[in-house]
């Protein structure tokens, strides 16, 4: 629902940082408990300090957003349950929401509070947004590395149906590499989620290109800010700035303007709201960009994926001159415009709902409280997924239950390879350029009698329902639980791939009555890539001319890059240097449905092994030591 003025909303880390963004001129402001949200690292606020800080926004016509915006275990749903009733009590204006087990519990135990869909569900899409629609949400954030064009499509799209749905969009802070809710990366190096509010930022390590050592040094000799120590970070964005733009969003239709930072100081704080207000008002000035680009930058600012121009000019690192904000006259005279610490006496801002405890509705009254029966003893099924025709070996047809192809796959070959069509999934994209493409795909897929559509974001679903299709979902729809599960399924996803940032343990804790699998073996894909390092420093000849594309870390551990399918030249995703391999520990996997084999860069041969190794794993030798990974699923998980 587009209004004239779009509101600011500023981050709040701490309430140093909420003070200094109320007094800065934020028309609201996005928190988070001390748990549940996607800046677990950052101070945060308990009880007492939530029910204080959202009293204080209230008192100066501030409105809170408070972020629920991780995914959660099954064990964890009675705790996010009582904080979503604790911060409905506290008088939040609306909650931004990832999973879906949090979507049903807010319906549950907090139906007045408005529902935001969170940066992390992925959505860049029409059929997304008004996905959420549909559910009850009445905001969208959308993905960062949409294109000006891409977003009023959206807003158009929206407004042409007479849905009220509010748009909401990044214009300052950090890039991150990966699209947001699709990066493992943090999980697979460090054992921390970004999925869970956890992210050690790997990204920003040195990450070197194939053929490209020095990668962020300029190839001209003019270039003096080069150095030795830029040389080497593929993987870190400058950060976003589109303040310069505030006026042509506004023109969009976009509803509310977002500022990123719940992990920086409060002075970044009120110097990105007051430069978004000046923005706003037509007077920002390049004094205030300078003086934000002090305070916290890469190496300056980038607005690459807005203006559909990326490329190397993007890329960048914190640089000496501006880590710390040294400029300590800056700092000190931001400091003075705000508050550090909230009033007390007779100005403090009143909070007596609080009483230090809150009662929350009977837990047994909810849907989380259905028990299961056990899943071991699986019959586990081999599911197959492959990048190409003509990856697909001939032990598939023999030795696969379903097999996997790309939504662009001819499907008249399917019988030349002797594939039945009621045994083979499409799979889509987990980006998508452009949406229109996909339906005359999709009534491909229906008119050649495919057994569904394997889908990764909630856009899709309704996708395949438009197209006459199943949905069966794919890992990219991030699935940790038993209520998100029985979400997708009351959307019509009839069966489900689990995160692979889940262990067994707690895929043992799903449901009994679905159809879920696991992903037992392939390189990963830990990053889906909306700015290829390989096209930005040196083009697609490499990709092409069929020569492989790493990334090198510091350790010396090759990244494979690839790129292929209706994602070529488009998001390219980052694997896992180590293939996940589990068919030497089969008998533990009888928690699964299926046993899905993602398969990208191996061979048609190697293909075929794995296969055989997988259903026969008694006749198999382990895999050879040092050359593979367990994955998360014997390992401890926060």
């Amino acid at each position: 629902m587009s209004q004239s003025v779009p509101e600011i909303l500023a981050p709040a880390g701490s309430p140093e940082a909420l003070l200094a963004a109320v007094a800065a001129g934020a028309d609201a402001v996005y928190l988070g408990g001390s748990g549940f949200n996607a800046r677990r690292g950052a101070k945060n606020f308990d009880s007492a300090a939530l029910f204080q800080a959202l009293a204080y926004c209230r008192k100066h016509e501030v409105k809170t957003h408070l972020t629920f915006n991780t995914l959660a275990f099954d064990r964890e749903l009675p705790a996010l349950s009582r904080a979503l009733y604790e911060a409905a009590q506290a008088g939040a204006d609306a909650f931004i929401l990832q999973d879906l087990a949090a979507v049903r519990l807010v319906r549950e135990v907090a139906p007045e509070v408005q529902r935001h869909g969170s940066t992390q569900m992925s959505v860049h899409t029409l059929s997304g947004a008004l996905q959420l629609y549909e559910m009850g949400f009445s905001r969208v954030v959308l993905a960062r590395e949409l294109t000006g064009r891409q977003i009023q499509e959206i807003v158009n799209g929206l407004r042409d149906r007479s849905v009220p749905l509010e748009t909401e969009m990044f214009v300052h802070g950090a890039h991150c590499m990966c699209v947001s809710g699709q990066c493992y990366l943090s999980a697979f190096l460090g054992g921390r989620s970004g999925n869970r509010g956890l992210c050690a930022q790997p990204c920003r390590l040195p990450f070197s290109l194939t053929g490209e050592p020095n990668f962020m040094r300029e190839k001209t000799a003019s270039n003096k800010a080069a150095s030795s120590s830029l040389s080497d970070h593929a993987l870190s964005l400058k950060d976003l700035s589109l303040l310069p733009q505030l006026p042509q969003l506004a023109a969009l239709g976009v509803d509310s303007l977002k500022i990123e930072g719940r992990m920086k100081r409060p002075e970044y704080v009120y110097a990105a709201v007051r430069a978004a207000c000046k923005a706003r008002e037509g007077t920002l000035s390049s004094k205030d960009m300078e003086e934000l680009s002090k305070i916290f930058s890469r190496g300056g600012f980038t607005d690459g994926f807005f203006q559909n121009n990326t490329g190397f000019h993007m890329f960048g690192i914190r640089q000496r001159e501006n880590q710390d904000a040294k400029n300590q006259e800056l700092l000190s005279r931001i400091r003075s415009h705000y508050p550090t610490a909230f009033p007390v006496g007779k100005d403090a801002p009143s909070s007596d709902l609080f009483s230090g405890q809150i009662l929350c509705p009977d837990l047994g009254q909810l849907s989380l409280s259905a028990p299961h029966q056990s899943r071991r003893g699986r019959p586990m099924a081999l599911w197959a997924r492959f990048a190409s025709l003509e990856q697909l070996p001939q032990e598939a047809v023999k030795l696969a239950r379903r097999v996997v192809l790309p939504l662009d796959t001819d499907w008249g070959r399917l019988a030349s390879v002797g594939l039945s069509p009621d045994s083979v999934l499409a799979e889509l994209p987990r980006w998508v350029q452009h949406e229109a493409l996909l339906l005359p795909l999709l009534e491909k897929v229906r008119c050649a009698g495919l057994a569904g559509v394997m889908v990764q974001n909630i856009g899709q679903v309704s996708l395949c329902r438009r197209a006459g299709v199943m949905p069966v979902g794919g890992f990219g729809m991030n699935l940790t639980n038993s209520l998100a599960a029985k979400e997708w399924k009351d959307l019509g996803v009839s069966a489900f791939t689990a995160s692979f940032e889940m262990n067994l343990p707690k895929l043992r804790a799903l449901p009994s009555d679905l159809t879920i699998g696991m992903v037992a073996y392939g390189h990963l894909p830990l990053m889906l890539l909306r700015c290829c390092p390989q096209r930005a420093k040196g083009g697609c000849k490499r990709c092409q001319s069929g020569n492989p594309v790493f990334l090198r870390d510091r350790k010396g551990a090759r990244f494979p890059l690839q790129c292929s399918g209706l994602q070529k030249k488009v998001a390219p995703e980052l694997l896992n240097p180590l293939p996940l391999c589990l068919w030497d520990k089969k008998k533990e996997l009888d928690c699964a449905d299926f046993l899905l084999l993602h398969f990208t860069i191996e061979s048609k041969k190697d293909c075929g092994a794995l296969l055989t190794a997988y259903l026969y794993p008694e006749k198999a030798s382990p895999p050879k030591e040092g050359a593979f990974t367990r994955g998360l699923c014997f390992k401890p998980i926060d």
